[in-house]
């Protein structure tokens, strides 16, 4: 087990207006992901939430705790950690979240300037980090792993102290879908704190996926946003439907 993680914090949100929300909740934490524009569809299959991706869009990752005491929460996007654009892996950095608090995470952290994010920016998976970095089989799903805190026996409390690319034929697939570009650059301060994992395993792994929305309504997951009119029916937007279709 390891003895103590040194992760990112950051700052609770005051906020968030005018934008389009989509969640899956767990038993200790929550994960949303707020679009600043663009509208989103979601459904469920299998008990998984889907959503369609607004394009073009930039958008935010929020971890909510919902448990009383502190929690560990590893970000992946696209299948690549949030904070050090690693190969997604719950033994890497996260953030740490207070109880019954949140953070907002507004996109991957540069490495070259820690104090500074390239927004999260939905886009076609050929624009996408993951794509940049060579590995573009998980694009299309976010997720986190959440840790609770070490807790000594009460007898060592006074003594405790933590220490401080893919083949062609599923390229040419994966170019229809959506993914996750590395936008333009904001300033994002965090601070380092110490974290003690209870576990090696994570309590719960949350996961949203996406696509674009032809996708998904291709594939039936969506509905079409407009119903074709009956068979044998004049159709009002000729341009739109086929008569008849």
């Amino acid at each position: 087990m390891k003895k103590a993680v040194i992760i990112a914090m950051l700052l609770a949100i005051t906020g968030i207006a005018l934008a389009d929300v989509v969640e899956f909740r767990g038993k200790s934490a929550t994960i949303k992901v707020i679009t600043d524009e663009g509208r989103i569809r979601s459904a469920r299959r299998d008990g998984n939430t889907i959503f369609s991706a607004p394009l073009g869009s930039e958008y935010s990752v929020v971890i909510t705790n919902r448990t009383d005491g502190r929690i560990l929460a590893v970000p992946t996007v696209d299948g690549l950690n949030a904070i050090d654009r690693s190969k997604g892996d719950w033994e890497g950095s996260g953030y740490v979240i207070e109880p019954y608090g949140e953070v907002e995470i507004k996109g991957f952290r540069r490495k070259d300037s820690f104090q500074h994010v390239e927004r999260f920016t939905f886009n076609e998976a050929r624009f996408s980090l993951a794509d940049r970095i060579g590995d573009v089989r998980n694009v299309g799903v976010i997720g986190a792993a959440i840790f609770k805190e070490y807790e000594p026996p009460r007898y060592e409390l006074r003594d405790m102290a933590c220490e401080s690319a893919a083949p062609s034929a599923a390229r040419t697939k994966c170019d229809s879908r959506a993914g996750t570009e590395a936008g333009r650059t904001v300033n994002d301060p965090v601070r380092r704190v110490e974290f003690q994992r209870a576990t090696d395993l994570p309590g719960e792994v949350l996961a949203l996926y996406y696509d674009k929305e032809e996708n998904l309504v291709s594939s039936g997951i969506l509905t079409p946003p407009y119903s074709p009119p009956p068979t044998g029916f004049l159709s009002p937007f000729p341009s739109n439907f086929a008569r008849g279709n």
